[in-house]
Parts: C-alpha cells; sequence; structure tokens
C-alpha cells in the first residue's frame, strides 16, 4: 500500500500514509488489544451535553450531583 501510494503521489494519500506511519505502534495496539474508550468518551459528552444543557445552576453540588445521576 506504502509503495502504491508513493508511486501514485496523490496528495491525500500521502498525508494519510504519514499519519499512519506516526501512529503505527497505536493502531497495531488498539486493533490486538480490542480495547476502547469510546465508554469514557460517551460518559465526557454526556456530562458536556449536561453542562450546556444546564447552564445557570449555581451550585457546583448541584450540579455535581445531577451528573452523578445521569451516570447511574
Amino acid at each position: 500500500w506504502q509503495e502504491n501510494v508513493m508511486t501514485y503521489d496523490i496528495k491525500q494519500f500521502n498525508k494519510l500514509m504519514k499519519t499512519v506511519i506516526e501512529w503505527k505502534n497505536e493502531i497495531i495496539a488498539a486493533i490486538s488489544t480490542g480495547y476502547s474508550n469510546g465508554y469514557i468518551e460517551g460518559c465526557n459528552n454526556r456530562t458536556k451535553v449536561l453542562k450546556r444543557t444546564c447552564y445557570g445552576i449555581q451550585k457546583f453540588k448541584r450540579m455535581r450531583n445531577r451528573i452523578l445521576y445521569m451516570a447511574a
């Protein structure tokens, strides 16, 4: 694949190839272990959406309790 990319010299594929080469070890680790941080990313997203939705809550403790309630 790398040889074909270098032969045809397509700008977008060159950028992709560079990224794949730089992240090669991480890509291999993700494929071989099967682990994902998708659950944590989902929790972060849910918290950020709640934060935007509840703009105006003045007490941190109330906001914290709301986040914990949604996480349960």
